[in-house]
């Protein structure tokens, strides 16, 4: 079942789920806004040296209307592929904005091990409080502090309760390259996931950055068991009663 995307037209009044999206539903951030509205954000400046799909200028914005059931099982996701051998993620840095009336929202930054290139199993949720979310066109990078070890390509999501926090949306790129994988969303929590351009025909990437560098190798002391700490102390013993025999001589 496909539920609409929210977006900064009027939302429709949702006094229950529908099985088939009502004609009409579904909308952009910026279908009231001029097309040159959206602001440039510099590329890298948040997370910067780090990982990222967007081209640095937002066009719109996503998110699901409140009112359908979905709460908190929204999730949005890039996938990142640091290269080979273990890496450590240190931060995500995701760009939010918003209609104005929610200005502060919990968000969870997930990340998901990559299953047949799309989200797999959860890896780690770290939460956070987005503070000061700003009204569209102004939008602002969130960066959030994480330590995540992961091997090999890995999908980072944000996730937030859309019934909660109505009206804040993920700064979504409509004009660049984007990534070779697209990004991808879910409405029931990860049990199922659907590409973004299912929703937003348009998208290209999220504005969901991440910094990762490879992981300190730290070398693994062999232990001897009780068979390797037996022969330690009979060498030992020999050793004492050597050096014994030596001095009483």
């Amino acid at each position: 079942m496909r539920l609409p995307a929210l977006a900064l037209a009027a939302l429709l009044p949702c006094a229950a789920a529908f099985a088939v999206a009502p004609e009409g539903a579904a909308a952009s951030l910026t279908s009231a806004l001029p097309e040159a509205a959206g602001p440039a954000i510099p590329a890298a400046a948040q997370c910067a040296g780090g990982l990222q799909h967007d081209d640095g200028t937002v066009e719109n914005g996503y998110s699901f209307n409140p009112g359908f059931a979905i709460g908190d099982l929204a999730h949005w996701a890039e996938r990142y592929d640091p290269g080979t051998g273990p890496y450590r993620f240190s931060q995500v840095c995701v760009c939010l904005t918003g209609l104005g009336a929610t200005a502060n929202a919990p968000i969870d930054i997930v990340f998901f091990a990559d299953g047949a290139g799309q989200p797999g199993a959860e890896i780690a949720r770290i939460p956070a409080t987005a503070s000061g979310i700003p009204t569209y066109p102004s939008t602002a990078f969130f960066d959030v502090p994480v330590q995540v070890d992961t091997n090999g390509p890995v999908w980072v999501a944000v996730n937030w309760n859309v019934d909660a926090s109505p009206q804040v949306f993920v700064c979504a790129d409509e004009s660049g390259t984007g990534s070779p994988v697209p990004g991808m969303t879910t409405i029931d929590g990860g049990t199922t996931w659907e590409p973004l351009t299912d929703y937003w025909p348009n998208a290209r990437a999220l504005f969901l950055r991440a910094e990762a560098a490879p992981s300190v190798s730290v070398l693994e002391v062999p232990t001897l068991g009780i068979a390797g700490l037996a022969a330690l102390a009979l060498g030992l013993g020999a050793l004492a009663f050597f050096l014994l025999r030596r001095r009483t001589a």
